[in-house]
């Protein structure tokens, strides 16, 4: 995994040049996953490494949740009924695995309810980005958005509910195919106005 981040990290700084701010916290956020995968490669239990993972894809979250923003603030006043529908789901969904795990969440209880929020507001902004960056960019981020979503469910899962080894599978799958269409959607985004987009 490392390897595959570090290729994606140099992918997206080929075809950018990392000129934009957009591109720059998008970069960020790339490189502190790439320290979490470090840090999950020694993780056998939710100890010290696993903590520490968590606090810097926690981070990485926000960095791509303010990507995100600079899009979603182009146009304020534009649609945001597919954010807001995602909030709804997305609140559905955080109380279900809080009420499965919560016994077992312990000391990581306050870590996990921060993890939450911010992938639930980098999920969101990038669902407010319909309509104000071209539809290609827009599918690819979303989408990628979610296949984070289902890694990090998955990775819970196993840590927090049951350790299942199919979770890991679906972690491993769905946290590569999220880190190569962020990429793509950074690499593909265009303004859909005339100004040049930050």
């Amino acid at each position: 995994m490392p390897l595959i981040g570090i290729s994606l990290i140099l992918y997206l700084l080929i075809k950018t040049k990392i000129q934009e701010n957009f591109h720059k916290l998008i970069f960020a956020g790339l490189v502190l996953t790439l320290a979490s995968d470090i840090q999950m490669l020694f993780s056998t239990s939710a100890g010290f490494y696993f903590l520490t993972a968590l606090i810097a894809t926690l981070i990485s979250y926000s960095f791509y949740a303010l990507a995100f923003s600079i899009d979603f603030k182009k146009n304020i006043k534009q649609t945001r009924r597919l954010g807001n529908m995602f909030f709804l789901g997305l609140a559905f969904i955080g109380i279900c695995f809080y009420q499965t795990a919560k016994d077992n969440l312990r000391e990581f209880a306050l870590p996990v309810g921060l993890y939450s929020i911010a992938i639930t507001t980098m999920i969101i902004l990038s669902a407010y980005r319909y309509k104000r960056v071209n539809r290609l960019s827009f599918k690819l981020i979303l989408t990628a958005s979610v296949a984070f979503l289902i890694s990090d469910l998955s990775n819970g899962y196993y840590y927090f509910i049951e350790a299942k080894n199919i979770m890991l599978f679906f972690y491993l799958i769905s946290y590569l195919i999220a880190q190569y269409l962020i990429v793509m959607g950074a690499i593909e985004r265009k303004s859909i106005d005339t100004h040049q987009s930050p």
